[in-house]
């Protein structure tokens, strides 16, 4: 099935976790901060949806020491879902529509963090652009 026969819409974007650990100095200019992201699909066929989950764990390079802590789950409505389940009843979802959902998850996200770490002395933190053709594969959750 191509990515034009795969129709697909948001219906719910939640944030699952938030924490937060202020200082009581702001850091610097130069401080370098590190961010683990990862990226997991929950799909439920019967409800014709996939669930991609995000999470993130903001922390000083230099130290490794965890400053927040972000569980983002988007919602997609997918259209003619059982398309994707093959003759064996396993679910398939085609590299360059799970791209394309992973994109505009990560693209959500990113003003999701923007808009939770404004004001705070994380404000400078903004999740890079990540090329989603480089997230690693596995089997989604069910």
């Amino acid at each position: 099935m191509s990515r034009k026969e795969i129709k697909f819409q948001f219906k719910s974007i939640e944030i699952i976790e938030f924490s937060f650990h202020n200082h009581a100095s702001p850091y610097s200019e130069d401080t370098l901060f590190g961010i683990d992201a990862n990226i997991k699909h929950k799909v439920n066929i019967e409800a014709e949806s996939i669930e991609v989950v995000n999470s993130f764990n903001i922390f000083l390079k230099e130290d490794h020491e965890q400053l927040a802590k972000v569980e983002i789950s988007c919602v997609y409505h997918v259209e003619n879902i059982k398309n994707l389940v093959n003759d064996e009843g396993v679910f398939e979802m085609p590299d360059e529509f799970a791209r394309q959902i992973n994109s505009t998850t990560l693209s959500t996200c990113r003003g999701i963090l923007y808009t939770l770490f404004r004001g705070t002395q994380l404000h400078t933190v903004i999740l890079p652009v990540i090329d989603s053709k480089k997230i690693v594969k596995t089997h989604p959750e069910k």
